[in-house]
């Protein structure tokens, strides 16, 4: 909860609230009339945005708050994923690049919403188990996509077991706990 920094909305009728963002870079190559884009991307956790009510703070809502992270890191994955797949023009390979960034996260944004709905904001036990399998082994499928120190972390990894070769990952990827939560 140490990453939890903002002042809490006591108005709010949300027990935490968490804010990721993705941040991006890219290069272009322009080779037989297309261009070939490099795209960087990573989930960063906004700890000045984010907060907890002191009195709600539960290792429940801690999972929870991490699954949100991780819905973020499968979008900044998964950018890099269509951005290696898609075919860019010369002339408009930026504003293509922008439209792909933006649908994207828009599509993770619901996504979110719907982690939320289903999982009754953590209080479902058994739909959160459920998206924890299901965010763990969308992590895994996106492996070749990840940065060094993407997107498993402290207890979550508790849940990813089974899933996630933690082992190679530790050792290959040389990962440092992350602590960070996002959106509810």
């Amino acid at each position: 909860w140490d990453d939890f920094q903002a002042k809490p909305n006591l108005e709010s009728r949300f027990f935490a609230y968490s804010y990721w963002k993705i941040v991006y870079s890219y290069k272009a190559t322009i080779t037989a009339g297309r261009a070939i884009i490099t795209a960087q991307a990573k989930c960063v956790f906004e700890k000045d945005r984010s907060w907890v009510k002191e009195e709600k703070k539960s290792q429940e809502l801690l999972e929870h708050e991490q699954g949100h992270y991780y819905i973020g890191c499968l979008c900044a994955l998964t950018f890099k994923k269509r951005v290696k797949s898609t075919t860019f023009s010369k002339d408009n390979y930026g504003v293509e690049l922008k439209k792909l960034f933006k649908d994207t996260l828009q599509e993770f944004v619901q996504l979110e919403k719907l982690y939320d709905e289903e999982t009754c904001h953590y209080k479902n036990k058994e739909q959160q188990r459920s998206w924890d399998k299901s965010i763990g082994a969308k992590i895994e499928d996106l492996r070749t996509f990840w940065w060094p120190e993407a997107c498993v972390a402290g207890n979550f990894k508790e849940n990813l077991k089974g899933l996630v070769n933690l082992d190679k990952i530790e050792k290959k990827e040389s990962l440092d706990k992350i602590t960070t939560m996002v959106a509810c």
